[in-house]
């Protein structure tokens, strides 16, 4: 319906609220244009939507835990990509990369168990 929102599209709105005062306030303006003030949008966020997503940003700032690879697992496996990739020199750099990120991903996901 024309003027309703639902409850989702509430938090939308006040995340992208938030963020855009947060970038604003990063600017040197001493008032944001007018094209980005509240007073231009049909309707504000309402309060209980404003602190979802206040929650909302605040969980997703949150670091992840890192978990935790041996230099030895990362060497085991940088070794197999460069075997896979059929020993060919001059990428063990892109190889070190690839394989601390993959494990580290897998071990996130808890796919592969910390030792």
């Amino acid at each position: 319906m024309i003027g309703q929102k639902s409850e989702s599209e509430g938090v939308a709105w006040a995340l992208l609220s938030i963020f855009i005062n947060d970038l604003l306030k990063e600017l040197p303006m001493s008032q944001p244009p007018s094209h980005l003030s509240h007073s231009n949008y049909a309707a504000k966020p309402s309060h209980q939507a404003q602190q979802q997503a206040i929650s909302a940003k605040e969980q997703l700032t949150q670091p992840a835990p890192v978990a935790h690879v041996s230099h030895k697992d990362i060497a085991k496996r940088a070794f197999a990509l460069f075997q896979a990739r059929g020993s060919t020199h001059g990428l063990d750099v892109h190889d070190w990369n690839t394989a601390a990120k993959d494990l580290i991903a897998e071990r996130q996901l808890g796919q592969f168990p910390n030792p």
